[in-house]
């Protein structure tokens, strides 16, 4: 409650504060973000049909507006964890419910990312191209770390490896580190070509990045593994130091992870909607991901109980750890609200 109050209550009204909690408490106690599974366990002392006429009453409330509550969600975020200057973000696309797409901003924590902000798409809305959708979100992001005197470094996978956007980054002065398919041409001393053609590891300055709108880049290859445990070169392109940007992209995987969480630990995989899904999709992801947030701060606090869920705390993310303790032992005493 507190939390929640803390950080929200000049941003929402009472009313809408109280839901927000509600369903923050519910999505960490259910196994399932389907509507029906969601009014069963919202801990009122109310019957069903009042209880999801005020469930679907919040989602569906236009005057509640996902985007101006990002910043409160990364002031969250940066409270358990600071940065000075610059500030790694994972940005990656991943499939939501009912064939949505999303763009998620996340910040590696704990082997996992917590994310501060999201766009949700369908392909048959786009007004404008992918590529334009994910320039605005660039945008976005670099705006709202600016508020807090941060510069991000944006971590991003081989969807990513357009001249277009090396370009844009650049005019918008925002380091980057980007996996890049072993098909494109570069050039540089003593070699041009596509980079499977390199095969080698190495990392070099200033190379040339594509043939036609060229861009100059550093780049960086190493040994890695596929997803079928095979090995493979890895190629990264930065616009910083090549070997901190492949300790950098190390991180990447953990949005991977956090991905996993939020749909399955959470069930936004098990979420069905049948009118005004994108606004409510977007509220109730929202939610899911503050539910992640406040994981993180009740971590510490599941450490000294993780024995009567788990043998070795290292066999839970901190996420499934504390949705574990709590759904086993807090849920029960938190009460029912009037």
């Amino acid at each position: 409650k507190w939390l929640l109050r803390h950080n929200f209550k000049k941003l929402l009204l009472a009313t809408q504060l109280q839901n927000l909690l509600l369903l923050t408490l519910a999505i960490l106690y259910g196994e399932s973000m389907r509507i029906n599974h969601l009014t069963r366990i919202i801990p009122l002392l109310t019957s069903f049909h009042h209880r999801q006429k005020r469930l679907l009453r919040f989602i569906a409330n236009t005057r509640i507006q996902i985007q101006p509550l990002f910043n409160q969600l990364l002031t969250m975020i940066l409270k358990i964890q600071s940065y000075h200057n610059t500030i790694p973000v994972i940005i990656d696309q991943t499939t939501l419910p009912m064939g949505y797409q999303s763009l998620f901003a996340s910040i590696p924590y704990h082997g996992r990312a917590l994310s501060f902000a999201f766009l949700i798409f369908h392909y048959s809305n786009i007004n404008n191209s992918l590529n334009q959708i994910e320039k605005n979100f660039f945008t976005y992001i670099t705006d709202l770390l600016k508020l807090h005197g941060l510069k991000p470094i944006l971590i991003l996978d081989r969807g990513y490896a357009d001249v277009k956007i090396i370009s844009y980054l650049k005019q918008l002065r925002v380091h980057y580190v980007i996996r890049v398919p072993n098909n494109v041409y570069i050039r540089l001393s003593g070699y041009e070509g596509i980079l499977s053609g390199l095969h080698q590891t190495g990392k070099w300055h200033s190379i040339c990045y594509q043939q036609q709108e060229k861009e100059s880049v550093n780049l960086i290859s190493f040994w890695g593994k596929d997803r079928t445990g095979q090995k493979e070169l890895i190629y990264l392109v930065t616009s910083f130091d090549p070997e901190e940007a492949r300790h950098l992209y190390q991180l990447r995987m953990r949005i991977e992870e956090a991905f996993r969480d939020l749909k399955s630990v959470l069930g936004l995989k098990e979420l069905r909607l049948k009118v005004s899904i994108e606004e409510r999709l977007g509220r109730l992801v929202f939610c899911a991901v503050l539910a992640m947030v406040v994981t993180a701060y009740l971590y510490r606090l599941v450490q000294s109980q993780f024995r009567q869920v788990v043998k070795r705390i290292e066999d839970l993310s901190f996420v499934q750890l504390v949705v574990q303790i709590y759904r086993a032992l807090w849920y029960p005493t938190i009460g029912k609200f009037g």
